[in-house]
């Protein structure tokens, strides 16, 4: 069997005692990776095009398929999970090194530039967003599981009730990335400044990346 790192959540957040989160390894592998990429070698995490909505609801979609009361459950997950996620990727789940080079400014520059260019995109699970923020349809997997991480290590600086329903129903959604781990970390690619720039102007560039 492979070997589970288990992460337990603090007492403090809204004042519930939440059940202990086993992140299976090959997550914890991937968002090693991912820490070393941006802290270490000064790279950033491309944009992807599936984002994080479309993972979650990867997962409502999977476990409505189960059964019914299991997709309500998953539902009612997804939209503590989005909300939350909205709410702190900015202030919570960057990398100092993301933050001092605008990365948030770089993704919505993103994202208006595929809007104005007519790219198609459903956005999934738009009607339980609290508030129309855009985040969960900007940043992707990587970016997801940075907040479950956070959360193991009682790293989030924030009370919210969002977080009991998270924690409640983390067990179950991380089984399920584990057994999809191919298809959510397939565009994991990192890019220096000059190259992400770049890209989201339509600038082509032959200038190396640092490694």
């Amino acid at each position: 069997m492979e070997k589970k790192y288990i992460l337990s959540f603090s007492k403090e957040y809204a004042g519930t005692e939440f059940p202990t989160i086993q992140i299976p390894s090959i997550i914890i592998d991937k968002m090693g990776i991912d820490y070393a990429g941006v802290n270490l070698f000064k790279n950033f995490l491309q944009f992807p095009n599936y984002n994080a909505a479309d993972m979650i609801n990867d997962y409502v979609e999977y476990q409505k398929s189960l059964d019914t009361s299991t997709g309500k459950t998953a539902s009612e997950f997804a939209a503590a999970l989005l909300n939350l996620f909205n709410s702190i990727v900015n202030k919570e789940l960057l990398y100092f090194f993301e933050i001092i080079y605008g990365v948030t400014n770089m993704g919505l520059h993103n994202f208006i530039n595929k809007v104005d260019a007519g790219i198609p995109k459903v956005y999934k699970l738009k009607e339980l967003l609290r508030r129309k923020k855009v985040w969960c349809y900007i940043y992707g997997p990587v970016h997801l599981m940075r907040l479950f991480v956070r959360l193991s290590c009682h790293a989030l600086s924030m009370n919210d009730d969002r977080l009991a329903v998270v924690a409640a129903g983390g067990q179950r959604f991380l089984e399920f990335v584990e057994t999809n781990v191919d298809k959510y970390f397939a565009e994991m690619k990192y890019m220096c400044s000059i190259h992400l720039n770049n890209m989201i102007h339509g600038i082509d560039t032959d200038v190396p990346c640092n490694h």
